[in-house]
């Protein structure tokens, strides 16, 4: 038990804090309680602390509410953890992943366009380049079977020219050694050829 005549002299013959006080008097029999929310707390409870000169509250004590000082300013209310986002912000994040969607798809709608423009720019080149290499070839091919058909025209023509032996003939052959010879040859006469046989076999 707390010495009364001790603490009186402690704390001079009361203490007054807000709602709570704290009377001591001799003659009391029971000490003045605290009854924060209909919890009665007494005095006898406290304990006193000779090294720091004060007395200990005990742990389940628990002050009556005292409201605020009109200067005191209150805290910022914040609202709860739970509580709900507002709608404008909610529309607002999802306009704003709509609008990222829609340019997102957008700028792939461009891309796959850039790339068939190029594809269908690329086949075209080709078909065209392809176009070209066949009718080099075919023509090739045509010259070829007229060379062939040259060759055997010339050596008629050469048979048929008059006074020339079987080494002259082979000799001319060998003269009419390119396309454009060829030609120049089958257009002459046959005293034409006959001369010009003549003339580069240096016969004359």
């Amino acid at each position: 038990m707390v010495d009364y005549e001790y603490l009186k002299i402690v704390v001079g013959g009361g203490v007054s804090s807000g709602n709570n006080s704290i009377s001591v008097d001799p003659d009391d029999t029971d000490a003045t309680t605290f009854e924060p929310e209909n919890r009665t707390v007494g005095i006898e409870e406290f304990s006193y602390d000779p090294n720091s000169d004060t007395f200990i509250t005990p742990n389940n004590y628990e002050p009556a509410y005292q409201p605020p000082s009109p200067n005191q300013p209150s805290p910022p209310s914040h609202p709860p953890l739970d509580s709900e986002v507002p709608i404008e912000k909610q529309n607002c994040h999802k306009r704003r992943r709509s609008e990222y969607g829609g340019s997102s798809s957008a700028i792939g709608i461009n891309n796959q366009g850039n790339v068939l423009e190029n594809l269908s720019v690329g086949i075209g080149t080709i078909a065209v380049n392809f176009e070209k290499i066949f009718n080099m070839m075919e023509k090739r091919e045509k010259d070829r079977d007229r060379d062939r058909e040259l060759e055997g025209i010339i050596w008629d023509v050469i048979k048929e020219i008059p006074n020339l032996d079987d080494i002259t003939r082979f000799k001319t052959a060998e003269l009419l050694n390119t396309k454009a010879k060829k030609d120049f040859f089958l257009k002459m006469s046959p005293e034409e050829r006959s001369s010009w046989i003549n003339f580069k076999l240096g016969n004359n």
